[in-house]
């Protein structure tokens, strides 16, 4: 019988939420201030305020549905760990914040921390330690799934303007983290499956391109509210890029054509997925994860659609 990793059970990660309260009470996490003026421990404390169901710890449960408890524990803590550090490189002053920055980004890869830890840096340290365990178990997405998250964590703002959309797109797949969702889904179904593989390039480009979209489409208004009101410097949408593009007068024929293009793509991922089955070029392995990428987009298109996080209270299903 496998031992298993001591950590938080899903209970505690999704409803008590301990890694939130780790982070908004952690003194250093507190004082680590972004360029909006929030602190990262302010970030986990709006979040505490939410609603159970509209938690950002909910959003794993949505993409990565196959996942055993286990799998999923872990993939909701890297998920607060993605919100909670997302645009941390915004900040141009401040020491506090690079420094639990780099430290956060140092417990990921393994290297040793000098001092006595706090608890939520055990439980950071935890959380890889069981990404590793799982993948000495079944499949080998576990460290994927670090080494995406470090891509993420530590990505930056474009230096210019999109000149086109296919510029934009390739940019945005980092900034809205698809390889690490891919790893995360390859972990979630404890595949050994070659992400990288050239059989399942257009497919997962075509599936970037859709949760880049569904993304934008949700969260423009948010966005676009929050860089008028000098709450973010950068405003990196779809919609956006489409308006400048286009000389279009305002955001609405935007929005329509940026949900064109969604439907576009949702065409195209269905004529990829019949041409792969028609030229029989996948191994059994690579379906199983071809599926699972198809129920993580539909998830991802349903909480888009339902989370107040990005429509606001009016979206909100009443039970």
């Amino acid at each position: 019988m496998t031992n298993k990793v001591e950590l938080y059970s899903p209970e505690q990660v999704l409803a008590k939420c301990e890694l939130l309260e780790l982070f908004a009470r952690d003194e250093a996490i507190s004082q680590a201030v972004k360029a909006n003026g929030k602190s990262l421990g302010s970030i986990a404390a709006h979040e505490l305020n939410t609603v159970e169901e509209d938690r950002f710890t909910k959003f794993a449960t949505y993409l990565f549905p196959e996942a055993d408890e286990d799998r999923m524990r872990l993939l909701a803590a890297s998920i607060v760990y993605i919100v909670i550090f997302d645009d941390a490189w915004e900040m141009v002053a401040g020491n506090e914040l690079k420094e639990v920055r780099d430290g956060f980004l140092d417990r990921l890869q393994g290297r040793a921390c000098q001092g006595p830890e706090s608890d939520l840096q055990a439980l950071i340290t935890s959380t890889v330690d069981g990404f590793h365990e799982k993948y000495a178990q079944a499949g080998d997405g576990g460290q994927e799934v670090i080494d995406r998250l470090v891509d993420f964590c530590r990505h930056v703002p474009p230096a210019q303007q999109f000149d086109t959309l296919g510029d934009y797109l390739t940019y945005r797949r980092i900034d809205a983290g698809v390889p690490y969702i891919l790893a995360c889904v390859k972990f979630s179904i404890s595949s050994n499956v070659e992400i990288e593989s050239p059989q399942l390039e257009k497919f997962l480009r075509l599936i970037s391109d859709h949760v880049s979209l569904v993304n934008d489409l949700a969260s423009y208004e948010k966005e676009k509210r929050a860089y008028d009101q000098g709450r973010t410097y950068h405003l990196i949408n779809t919609v956006e890029v489409v308006q400048r593009l286009f000389s279009l007068p305002t955001e609405n024929p935007a929005t329509a054509l940026a949900y064109v293009m969604q439907l576009q793509v949702e065409v195209e991922v269905e004529q990829e997925v019949a041409r792969m089955r028609d030229n029989n070029s996948l191994t059994t392995e690579e379906w199983q994860f071809v599926d699972a990428v198809l129920t993580m987009t539909a998830g991802n298109v349903f909480y888009s659609v339902v989370s107040s996080r990005y429509g606001g209270e009016s979206t909100r299903i009443l039970e």
